[in-house]
């Protein structure tokens, strides 16, 4: 059991009020694809399906741009700052923020499943991690998912580098994540979870002991 109570507004239609549930007692199957997961800086949907090409910018995205002002300022320290402006827009990924829920697949019913993927396997959306999906890659804080050559490995970033490392194709199809590409090991990976502490993997040739099989739910952040 975990130390903390997982627990996530649902919003489906008309709303009169927000029931707080723990997320490993939804039925997965019978969820609504209109509803709402309300943290507290965002508000995430699912299922959805993201085109892997690159995708035009939100609405609500904010260019990073110099203001010029008359007061004066050390030339040094302007030119420091509009290089740090530039360097993290540059580094920026442009696509979808997303976060991902851990669905048990076919029959398996098991209590320690499920969850979201982040750090310690929260019950809640507010503490999962948040991904970018777009033009084919899923990044995390900024870095490539990537597969590496191994015969599984934990979905996350990783800055590793291998001459075998395959960062395309990411895709949501139909609600749920997928990576395929004809390189990888079987065309494609599949996703399993841990029981014991919940760490999701990626599974290509291989996979941890006891690891079961998962899908993952996308869910689109909207600010």
């Amino acid at each position: 059991m975990k130390g903390h109570i997982g627990a996530f507004a649902l919003l489906s239609g008309i709303v009169s009020g927000a029931a707080a549930v723990d997320v490993r007692d939804v039925q997965y199957a019978d969820q609504d694809p209109a509803t709402w997961c309300v943290t507290y800086l965002s508000t995430y949907l699912a299922p959805v399906s993201i085109a892997t090409d690159l995708p035009r910018p939100a609405a609500n995205t904010t260019d990073v741009g110099l203001i010029s002002t008359s007061t004066a300022q050390d030339p040094d320290l302007a030119s420091s700052a509009a290089s740090g402006a530039s360097t993290s827009a540059m580094l920026e990924p442009i696509g979808q923020r997303i976060i991902l829920l851990v669905s048990p697949s076919g029959d398996n019913t098991k209590r320690d499943l499920g969850g979201f993927v982040g750090d310690g396997n929260p019950d809640i959306c507010t503490f999962a991690a948040v991904f970018t999906l777009g033009n084919g890659r899923l990044f995390e804080s900024g870095v490539p998912v990537s597969y590496l050559g191994n015969g599984y490995q934990k979905l996350q970033a990783s800055s590793s580098s291998s001459d075998n490392a395959i960062s395309t194709t990411f895709s949501s199809e139909g609600g749920l994540l997928r990576f395929q590409n004809p390189s990888l090991p079987n065309g494609g990976a599949s996703f399993c979870q841990t029981p014991a502490d919940g760490q999701v993997y990626m599974t290509f040739a291989s996979k941890p002991s006891g690891c079961v099989p998962v899908s993952l739910n996308v869910y689109r952040g909207k600010r």
